[in-house]
This record gives C-alpha cells, structure tokens and sequence, in this order.
C-alpha cells in the first residue's frame, strides 16, 4: 500500500472542489420578466406591447426549464465522471 503523497492529496481536492461547485444550486425565481396586463383603457399600441411581452415571457419559462433540464444532465454526468476519476485514482495508487 502506497502513502498518500501530497500530488495524491491534491487530486482528490481537485475533484471534491469541482463536484462542490456543479451541485451548487442557485434557483432564480425572477429569471423571467412577467409583464403587467394593461389596464383597461389602454392604447392598442399598449396592448400589443403586452401581447408581444406576454410571448417573450412564454419563451423565457420554457427557456428556462429546458436549460434546468439540462443543468440536471449535466450534473449526473459530473457524478458519473467524478466516480470514475476517483476509482481510477484509487487503482492507479493503491493495488
């Protein structure tokens, strides 16, 4: 069985920090701009600018789930990479 060398140590670090960082969540519930229903005496040019608002705000959600579905992907593929690293490590240093 091999010591741990101090190359070895910062290995690990290396990847603990890096798994540390890629389950960090940050949820931003005001990603998207909701926009304000015109009151009801508005101009047209006011209501179309709403429609048009309303259709961006529509994009935004559906962007925004998809880049969570996404960062989901993501982070099971980091584990995965991260197991693998790590068992690799392990072999490599102590059989």
């Amino acid at each position: 069985m091999k010591a741990v060398t101090s190359p070895s140590l910062a290995l690990i670090f290396i990847v603990v920090s890096f798994s540390g960082l890629v389950n960090a969540e940050d949820d931003v519930p005001n990603y998207c701009y909701k926009p304000s229903k015109p009151l009801f005496f508005a101009t047209a040019k006011s209501n179309d600018r709403y429609n048009e608002d309303l259709q961006e705000y529509q994009h935004c959600q559906k962007h925004y789930a998809e880049m969570r579905v996404r960062e989901a992907e993501l982070k099971k593929e980091s584990e995965r990479n991260s197991q693998v690293i790590l068992e690799t490590f392990m072999d490599n240093n102590y059989k």
